[in-house]
């Protein structure tokens, strides 16, 4: 037990204030996703997980903004694959925008539209976290 490194971190986390169980695991979750933006944003097999959940939870995706986690390119690399992964499978526009006198009639369809088509990916949403840190609440 004595060369396990989560025993010296749970060690080191107990001589801090809060839970050290939870500080040892919210580190944890802060070097995945620390390494996952540096050094493995552009794995196949990590995209593909990150395209299935259609991204990370609310809490690990507001994580990665306040503590600065991943770069900028990393973000919008992983967000623009995840956002044209969803535009693909919406239903295109059935027309294109109106002539002048039509446009009322057409701008008071697109909030039903809009609705829609978030229903459409609320449904794709998966039920069940796929990407490991958001298998672990932080």
């Amino acid at each position: 037990m004595a060369n396990n490194p989560t025993y010296f971190a749970l060690l080191d986390a107990c001589r801090q204030p809060c839970c050290p169980v939870c500080r040892v695991v919210h580190r944890s979750v802060q070097r995945y996703l620390s390494g996952l933006f540096y050094e493995r944003v552009n794995d196949g097999w990590v995209r593909s997980d990150l395209r299935k959940s259609l991204g990370f939870c609310r809490a690990h995706a507001w994580l990665v903004l306040d503590q600065n986690l991943g770069d900028a390119l990393g973000v919008a690399i992983i967000y623009h694959d995840i956002l044209g992964m969803i535009l693909k499978r919406l239903p295109k526009a059935a027309s294109p925008l109106p002539s002048q006198g039509r446009l009322l009639t057409w701008m008071r369809r697109v909030p039903r539209r809009m609705a829609e088509q978030l229903e459409q990916i609320k449904r794709m949403w998966p039920k069940t976290p796929l990407i490991l840190c958001c298998l672990i609440r932080i």
